[in-house]
């Protein structure tokens, strides 16, 4: 991706829609597009609502729009960087805040999400749910991103047998049915035969100490 200064950003073409905030000019994630650098993208997710968003929907809004697959630990670098450079503004997120974010669920486990915000709007408050589609938090510090993101990576590697494809997954495997392993049939095998021998083993033995038992008997009568 080509590296830009946003600050340095020129006017965009005559007709094209565009948001002034100080000196700042920038288009739409969307219009952008995805050659453009992390750093202007990041900032034109957070300028393009006028309510605070976390990390991890900056994120899903610009994978979502221009079909990346941008790492949230990628698009925090850029914010806390922008918020360093002045370009945005950053603060933490307020307890009723998450409590809409949860869909009126209590949240108690991990600490509040940094939100970030576009300069120019003093600083708002977070009253919509959901603001990037398919991004709301759901318990404990998940959120419907996070947990398809789980559930996506559990089926993967349930699938993944011996490097198996799910599309070329045998049917009675598939149903549940397990397949019959020449390995399991030759253990079964040589367990048998081993518990055979050592039966007669000790047949062996315990007629041997019968006769010798019944020597001694007639030895004492």
């Amino acid at each position: 991706m080509k590296i830009k200064e946003i600050a340095r950003l020129t006017s965009l073409e005559s007709g094209d829609p565009q948001k002034a905030i100080t000196s700042i000019k920038y288009q739409t994630v969307e219009k952008l597009g995805a050659s453009a650098s992390i750093r202007t993208l990041v900032l034109a997710a957070v300028y393009e609502y006028d309510e605070p968003l976390s990390v991890i929907e900056v994120t899903s809004h610009i994978n979502n729009t221009l079909g990346l697959e941008l790492s949230e630990q990628v698009a925090k670098y850029h914010l806390d960087s922008l918020v360093k450079a002045g370009d945005m503004l950053m603060r933490k997120e307020r307890p009723d805040e998450r409590l809409v974010r949860a869909n009126g669920k209590l949240v108690t486990m991990n600490k509040p999400a940094n939100m970030y915000f576009r300069k120019g709007i003093g600083v708002p408050h977070r009253t919509t749910p959901i603001l990037v589609p398919g991004v709301a938090l759901r318990g404990p510090g998940d959120s419907l991103a996070v947990r398809a993101a789980r559930q996506a990576k559990a089926e993967k590697t349930k699938a993944k047998v011996k490097g198996t494809s799910p599309a070329f997954l045998p049917t009675q495997e598939a149903l549940g049915t397990p397949r019959p392993s020449a390995d399991l049939a030759a253990l079964d095998f040589m367990i048998e035969k081993l518990v055979s021998e050592r039966t007669a083993e000790l047949q062996k033995k315990l007629d041997e100490a019968n006769a010798k038992l019944a020597e001694f008997k007639k030895l004492l009568s």
